[in-house]
């Protein structure tokens, strides 16, 4: 797989907006080294978005702090540096600001190729023979060490093919002539291969969140106001079941990668996506629809006047966890309040005693547990006990964490009391939650021993939307055992 070029750039000390509204990125992973990893590497990003505004980008959806950078490039490194093409390309791919594109495009990027010019050797290279040449090429901050090699000119010749590229991209955009720039992105190509060297340069060792967002994910905006995502997923060894989730301006994007499983991404209605797949790596997608409150598909509505919704929910408040698509969501009568994914039982469906199966049918929520627990917070029999749990913990326990919310079954022989047989098939007595886990990577698939999981994250949100007594509907196509 070949790897694209670093697009992430470090800028010369700009003031942070810290008054933008933000989401944040989430990332969970059964490897502990990848957690810790991505922790470490997310607080750097989170403490300086300046020094790394493209995984600032991807993990905030902030938009202004790049604007401002390109906004204000005479004052930064961003007006000699051949990163900024490859900026101004991500981020006007998230943005479709075509004014500030526009006046870059006529301003600092001109110049910069221009500059660039008098380093060209005969056959398209940049030659600037002084390393500190190199480095002003390749600056991100005056303080910070450069990560790429410049002893040579190999990686500087590598940045300049993709930053003539992704310029003449954006002229295409623009509707300007391209052609200067694809000619000399192209003598630079051939040079480059005549020499023997490849696309292979990824993100440098710092970046690691890049890395697994671009590099690993291939994920990347291809349509202006980030509507269209292409993906091209590379095989992550030995690392376990992780799950990421991403903001855009419509919603989120969720990457569940599970070992021998393959990906799963579900992304928002609206967003198109181009996936371009690897052998041995299997790829689901799903569209999701965003939180605002909007009538259910006729379909949905159709199914669940079947199964009793108004009869049992009429106008108010009520849960559907549908299991054939792992979703979990809060109705207002018939029209859709909030969506997670959720993970129900990797046994299936049943609702017989110790079968570690999801029952199915109608329930209602008997208890809550946990009101003001902090996030992590384990819990033994539904009492919160000392321990805290945090991501990248070593534990094969399926803990409980955060929030409990008790499920009581309502439909007699099917999920309360004993089924015809004299079985017990009641879910109070087995212990059906609704709760957090410390299996978050897994959320999404059917991975339970029998109840229902959300991120804590979420588990808090549902906690508070949903008081006791609401009812909860449970359904899957098959049905398995009574």
């Amino acid at each position: 797989m070949l790897l694209r070029i670093f697009t992430g750039i470090l800028l010369c000390a700009l003031p942070c907006r810290a008054d933008v509204n933000t989401s944040i990125a989430h990332f969970s992973a059964e490897s502990k080294v990848l957690q810790q990893s991505w922790d470490a590497h997310a607080v750097k990003v989170r403490e300086a978005p300046i020094q790394y505004p493209v995984a600032h980008l991807w993990l905030t959806g902030d938009s202004q702090t790049i604007q401002h950078a390109l906004l204000n490039a005479q004052n930064t490194c961003l007006s000699t540096t051949l990163l900024a093409p490859l900026l101004l390309s991500t981020w006007f791919y998230y943005t479709n600001d075509h004014d500030t594109l526009r006046l870059v495009m006529t301003t600092t990027i001109p110049r910069l190729f221009e500059t660039c010019a008098q380093w060209e050797d005969e056959s398209g290279l940049l030659s600037p023979g002084d390393i500190e040449l190199r480095k002003a090429l390749l600056r991100w901050t005056e303080s910070e060490t450069l990560s790429y090699p410049v002893n040579d000119d190999t990686a500087l010749n590598q940045i300049y093919a993709k930053a003539l590229t992704e310029t003449a991209r954006l002229c295409r955009v623009l509707g300007q002539d391209d052609s200067l720039y694809m000619k000399k992105a192209a003598r630079v190509q051939d040079a480059l291969q005549a020499a023997g060297v490849l696309d292979t340069l990824c993100h440098p060792q710092d970046q690691q969140i890049l890395t697994m967002i671009e590099d690993t994910l291939g994920l990347r905006y291809t349509w202006p106001g980030a509507t269209t995502l292409a993906i091209q997923s590379g095989m992550v060894k030995e690392q376990g079941a992780f799950r990421l989730q991403l903001p855009n301006p419509k919603g989120h994007i969720t990457v569940n990668y599970i070992p021998g499983a393959g990906y799963r991404y579900t992304v928002p209605k609206g967003v198109a996506v181009q996936i371009t797949e690897k052998e041995g790596v299997p790829v689901v997608l799903q569209h999701e629809s965003n939180d605002t409150a909007h009538a259910l598909p006729e379909e949905v509505t159709a199914r669940l006047t079947a199964l009793g919704w108004q009869e049992r929910v009429g106008d108010k408040r009520g849960v559907w966890i549908d299991v054939d698509h792992q979703r979990f969501y809060i109705l207002d009568g018939l029209s859709l309040l909030w969506s997670r994914q959720c993970a129900t039982a990797s046994a299936g469906v049943g609702t017989i005693t110790n079968s570690l199966k999801t029952p199915p049918g109608w329930h209602q929520i008997s208890d809550k547990f946990g009101e003001g627990s902090p996030w992590g917070q384990v819990f033994r029999s539904r009492q919160p006990t000392s321990e805290i749990w945090k991501p990248g913990q070593d534990t094969k326990e399926d803990l409980v964490l955060t929030r409990v919310l008790w499920l009581d079954g309502l439909e007699d022989g099917i999920n309360r009391g004993n089924n015809a047989d004299g079985v017990l098939v009641d879910s109070k007595q087995r212990c059906i939650y609704i709760h957090g886990t410390n299996g978050e990577a897994r959320i999404g698939t059917p991975s339970s021993h029998g109840c229902v999981r959300l991120l804590n994250d979420d588990v808090i949100q549902a906690f508070e939307q949903l008081p006791v007594g609401t009812p909860v509907l449970i359904t899957a196509t098959q049905q398995g055992d009574k």
